[in-house]
């Protein structure tokens, strides 16, 4: 199950990520998620336990819709399981992590 909390700071969008990041809570995410509303996007992932690559896809298709319009996406407070995943995909030399 994955908690998704949203807070808006001007152009700023921050989702925080409380759970874990699966098949199922990554379509949420993906509904959830809106980039017409920012410049710059932060998810952080301060509580974030799990993450598969289904979560994954969902932040690379964040990441490409914000570059294509300018902005930009930025994942911060990655765990070192969240970390792992992100190494051994290679994500981690793709995505902005903070």
């Amino acid at each position: 199950m994955l908690k998704i909390t949203t807070e808006k700071n001007d152009k700023t969008l921050t989702y925080k990520l409380d759970g874990e990041l699966d098949l199922v809570s990554s379509k949420d995410l993906s509904e959830a998620i809106t980039i017409d509303e920012c410049d710059e996007m932060i998810i952080d992932c301060s509580k974030l336990a799990y993450l598969t690559s289904a979560g994954i896809r969902v932040l690379m298709a964040t990441d490409r819709d914000m570059s294509i319009k300018g902005g930009s996406l930025t994942i911060l407070n990655i765990n070192e399981a969240v970390k792992e995943v992100f190494e051994l995909t290679g994500v981690d030399k793709v995505l902005t992590i903070g």
